[in-house]
């Protein structure tokens, strides 16, 4: 094979290569990826941001337990309806800030680490205040 078909080959494995989203690859395939694309030289920053997101992410329900367990220990009852709202709107906002922060990785903002772990770190942060307040 001669170095110009050698290389037009190359580029339609990297383009076939880029046209999967990251969700559909297992951490280990992704990490793979990531080498293989830096290695040529192509911007790695959201594949990043995606793996370390695929660590963070199933940290999401010990941390939503951190939050409940202060709502579910006041001595005042408020009600299933008050206590569905409160689960909903602290559920959108750890989604929102998520989304937002994941963003503002894919884009160079925040380092790809910064952004997958900063809504669990405020969130986890926000849980330890509750869990200490004192009513």
């Amino acid at each position: 094979m001669s170095g110009i078909s050698r290389r037009v080959g190359e580029a339609c494995n990297d383009r076939r290569l880029l046209s999967r989203y990251t969700e559909e690859f297992a951490y280990f395939d992704l990490q793979k990826q990531i080498t293989d694309m830096k290695s040529k030289g192509i911007d790695t920053r959201a594949s990043e941001v995606d793996l370390q997101t695929k660590i963070a992410l199933p940290l999401i329900s010990p941390l939503m337990v951190l939050l409940a367990i202060p709502f579910a220990l006041k001595k005042q009852v408020s009600g299933v309806a008050l206590s569905f709202g409160i689960a909903m709107i602290i559920g959108f906002g750890y989604w929102v800030l998520s989304a937002f922060c994941i963003s503002l990785g894919h884009s160079g903002a925040l380092a790809p680490w910064v952004a997958a772990w900063l809504p669990n770190s405020i969130f986890i942060l926000i849980g330890m205040f509750f869990y200490t307040a004192e009513e």
